[in-house]
């Protein structure tokens, strides 16, 4: 179950926060920790990022989960979040802070060119996780973190997509005045 609400911080920073309870009987991985990467190639959690898009209906999707590589796009390395494992009837936080005028922010492709200012009608919030009990002994699935940090753990591309469920919220209309801008930028921001 997911529960999310809109916080708007000044006037220069959207900031969600959210709360992800595993009610389901068995432990499940969530896709909480999006990252960005150095100009070294290293991934760097940031525990406040997530994928960001602006559909022509004027909702944007805030997103922490596997996006599927777009047709044409080769990826060298497949660009998946790291997963926090939820035991039974434990509770995952979280806060994603968006700069204001929201930026767009894909895994794989970078923010379409357009114009700016576009409204955003609604905020619809979705974040991956996978059950264990849908992965078979012998899929290559998850992994510990390679990093070694306890409870967090990596994903392989292939089966994982294929497996990923979702949590969504619809958070509805947010304050007035929140737009995104489609001006090239590459970061996360």
């Amino acid at each position: 179950m997911l529960v999310a609400k809109i916080v708007i911080i000044a006037a220069t920073t959207l900031s969600i926060e959210f709360s992800v309870n595993n009610t389901s009987n068995e432990r499940i991985y969530v896709f909480d920790r999006v990252f960005e990467r150095t100009s070294e190639g290293e991934p760097i959690v940031n525990l406040e990022l997530a994928y960001r898009s602006l559909g022509d209906d004027g909702v944007l999707l805030v997103e922490k989960a596997m996006q599927k590589i777009p047709a044409g796009i080769k990826a060298e390395i497949a660009e998946i979040p790291y997963l926090t494992a939820l035991e039974p009837a434990q509770v995952l936080n979280g806060k994603i802070m968006l700069k204001l005028p929201i930026r767009e922010f894909h895994a794989y492709l970078s923010a379409p060119q357009g114009p700016n200012n576009l409204p955003v009608k609604r905020v619809l919030l979705r974040i991956g996780y996978l059950r264990a009990g849908d992965i078979k002994p012998d899929m290559a699935v998850i992994m510990p973190d390679p990093h070694g940090q306890a409870n967090i753990f990596a994903a392989h591309y292939g089966f994982a997509l294929e497996l990923q469920r979702f949590f969504e919220a619809d958070l509805g209309r947010p304050p007035e005045n929140i737009y995104v801008t489609r001006e090239q930028d590459n970061t996360g921001d």
